[in-house]
């Protein structure tokens, strides 16, 4: 890896890491101010409905998926043709927008919930309409390297997350939280419209044949996307459907708390995806292998601080005592998540083999949940499932990406073993505390 590449590099996980820290920290205040608005029933209740919006993300039949591949992959090599993607991709979103709100406007009116359950199912089809231009638009700067742009923009979306959806939770409870995700997000895409100049200005324009290739090619990143966040959400669901709300809110804090555990991987994975596309097979293995270390050898000191500082948490949520075992299991199982394996394999079109792989370990995941329920491990059981699962799943592919780059087993299980040890040593450590 040349130094100016190591400057690029830098340059851009630099931009990256103080963009993203800013928008998860008013996240995180954010989303500490709903879990206490809310208690355990209602945070149920709005994970619950967040699986509508999570699933309701990918109704763009995968066209918003391979978007993001194509844009990146032709960036550099033409880029008109890049932007005619991304026209195309915009148009067809219009189109998509309308659909979904009408769809889930007319689910709300014939389902026999309460009134804050059928309204906030109406709301979260507008949440979902502004979420598709808002991963459309970052997946652009990403692709394009700009994340100084990004960082303004995601100053303007942190602040929103804030100013929009606590106090609209605090009056409209579950129905105001969905609202004030809608609204945020609405005048975030809003924000980049006027700026468009600086960016990417979006053009109407209807093309079939590109929504051919896009379809057609992009199906494939859609089943592999709905595979991993199955694997990802179906905890959520055995919670729910076995336990009900109030146990799923319980549960949601430990995945709230994990998220952020996530978001520290995604700091140093996100911008080197696009290197990942564009190098040739012998530079991609230094945008990989390296990184992973890194990775891994950071979330070992974190794993040390959440030892020490998750018994404190409890102090500052009351009400939800229960939520402690949880918050230990699922934030640890949020350290195994394969982000530039599995862009790797992404890369290179082997979509069947992420979708083959990835339908094993959910059918195991499955299975395994049943056996911890009938064996009356509980919601607990659920949670320790989950971990177990992700770190298979995740060495998985480190192992085969890593076969496919170094040739060598030995050189392989070397490398593998180095993160695996003391993340293993101190993991055990910290659940047993």
């Amino acid at each position: 890896m040349s130094d100016s590449n190591k400057k690029e590099i830098i340059s851009d996980i630099s931009k990256n890491t103080i963009s993203n820290i800013f928008i998860k920290l008013m996240g995180f205040i954010q989303g500490l101010f709903v879990v206490n608005i809310l208690g355990p029933i209602l945070f149920g209740l709005k994970n619950a409905l967040s699986l509508i919006y999570d699933y309701g993300q990918n109704s763009h039949l995968g066209v918003v998926f391979q978007h993001n591949i194509e844009r990146k992959s032709n960036e550099i090599k033409d880029t008109k043709y890049a932007n005619k993607i991304s026209d195309a991709t915009f148009s067809f979103l219009i189109f998509l927008s309308i659909f979904v709100i009408i769809i889930l406007g007319i689910v709300a009116y014939f389902i026999n919930y309460s009134l804050q359950t059928k309204l906030s199912i109406f709301i979260i089809g507008f949440a979902i309409s502004f979420a598709f231009f808002v991963y459309l638009f970052t997946s652009i700067f990403t692709s394009q390297r700009k994340f100084s742009i990004l960082l303004k923009w995601n100053i303007v979306n942190g602040i929103l997350a804030i100013i929009c959806v606590v106090p609209l939770t605090y009056y409209f409870k579950v129905f105001g939280f969905f609202l004030g995700l809608a609204i945020s997000s609405f005048l975030s895409v809003a924000y980049l419209l006027l700026i468009k100049k600086q960016i990417y200005n979006p053009k109407f324009n209807i093309d079939l044949k590109v929504y051919t290739h896009l379809l057609k090619t992009g199906f494939l990143v859609l089943i592999t996307q709905l595979f991993w966040l199955s694997l990802l959400s179906i905890d959520r669901i055995f919670v729910l459907h076995f336990f009900g709300t109030e146990i799923l809110g319980y549960y949601a804090v430990g995945l709230f708390f994990s998220g952020y555990v996530r978001f520290l991987i995604q700091l140093i994975s996100v911008p080197l995806t696009p290197h990942i596309y564009q190098k040739d097979e012998k530079e991609v293995i230094n945008y990989i292998i390296k990184p992973n270390k890194y990775i891994y050898s950071g979330l070992y000191y974190i794993i040390i601080v959440a030892i020490i500082l998750v018994p404190f948490l409890i102090f500052v949520f009351p009400k939800y005592g229960s939520s402690l075992d949880f918050i230990k299991i699922l934030l640890f199982s949020t350290i195994f998540m394969p982000d530039l394996t599995t862009q790797y394999f992404l890369s290179k079109r082997r979509n069947w083999f992420i979708i083959k792989t990835t339908l094993l370990f959910l059918i195991f995941v499955i299975l395994l949940n049943l056996l911890v329920i009938y064996l009356g491990f509980g919601a607990i059981g659920i949670a320790i499932s989950t971990l177990i699962v992700l770190f298979l799943y995740s060495n998985t592919f480190n192992y085969l990406c890593y076969k496919e780059l170094l040739v060598s087993t030995k050189k392989v299980i070397f490398e593998i073993w180095s993160y695996i040890w003391p993340l293993i040593y101190a993991g055990v450590g910290y659940l047993i505390i």
